[in-house]
């Protein structure tokens, strides 16, 4: 919750009480004032932020996406990725959501079990709040001004293809998130979902040829296609393939591994993408 009004009112009405004393030395006064002024607009900073933003964290190979609200509506994590190794949440995810003033996340959301999805996950509990952890189908939820809407897909013994799919909301902008789906899931989901469109797709599994078929493409449409992977990966991500279909529809291509963190930022109807 924002501030309350009382709080300010009470704020500045001793503020203006105590200006008027004549014990305490003008200039002091002032300065002291002025310095408190700045501790409170700094702390209360997050509830006051008048914009918002989807961000595509640079995670290496892996995948985490953040959507922070503006006025501190809810603050959602998608994957959290994971490195061997590295405690990736120690070194860049705690580091830049303190940065931006996200002290706790209302939801995570992992799509699925791989390591480069969820492996950071222990770590970042430990040293950020987590309110709720989704890691199944859930009906229809708002958060916020965020809409999320799961896609149901068939039961599968494949990891990436038991990924969460689900659109989220945006500011008017609809983002799909897809974890590792195949091509088989894909042509699933627009067979049950066929008039499924969308601004933003978060590309499967880093680019992978295994997905982002053309057919997918053309039914759902984006115009915006965000794909996390790590600069020399071993895998070849992205496949040369996808970002010459991707091109081919017209998507506009952002990659971590050659722009590193990527951001969508909001503010009213506008929408304004930073790299």
């Amino acid at each position: 919750m924002k501030p309350s009004l009382f709080f300010l009112l009470a704020f500045y009405f001793i503020y203006f009480k105590l200006l008027f004393k004549v014990n305490i030395k003008q200039k002091i006064y002032h300065e002291i004032m002025l310095l408190l002024s700045l501790m409170i607009a700094f702390y209360f900073k997050p509830y006051y932020q008048i914009y918002g933003q989807v961000v595509m964290i640079d995670v290496g190979q892996g995948d985490c996406f953040l959507i922070q609200q503006p006025f501190k509506l809810g603050n959602i994590l998608i994957d959290t990725g994971g490195l061997k190794n590295t405690d990736l949440a120690e070194v860049t995810l705690v580091p830049y959501l303190r940065s931006i003033g996200v002290f706790e996340l209302d939801y995570v959301f992992i799509s699925h079990d791989d390591f480069d999805h969820s492996g950071a996950y222990d770590s970042l509990s430990e040293k950020i709040k987590i309110k709720e952890t989704i890691t199944t189908y859930q009906e229809k939820m708002t958060i916020g001004n965020v809409e999320i809407e799961m896609l149901k897909t068939p039961l599968s013994d494949d990891s990436n293809d038991s990924s969460l799919v689900f659109v989220a909301t945006v500011n008017k902008l609809k983002y799909l998130f897809t974890g590792d789906i195949s091509t088989t899931v894909e042509k699933q989901l627009v067979e049950t979902y066929p008039d499924l469109k969308v601004d933003v797709l978060k590309v499967s599994h880093h680019g992978s040829n295994t997905a982002t078929s053309a057919l997918f493409l053309e039914k759902i449409k984006p115009r915006i296609a965000l794909i996390s992977c790590g600069k020399g990966n071993l895998y070849g991500h992205p496949h040369d393939d996808v970002i010459q279909r991707l091109h081919d529809y017209g998507v506009k291509v952002y990659r971590s591994d050659q722009m590193g963190m990527v951001k969508i930022v909001y503010y009213g109807n506008d929408n304004y993408i930073f790299q």
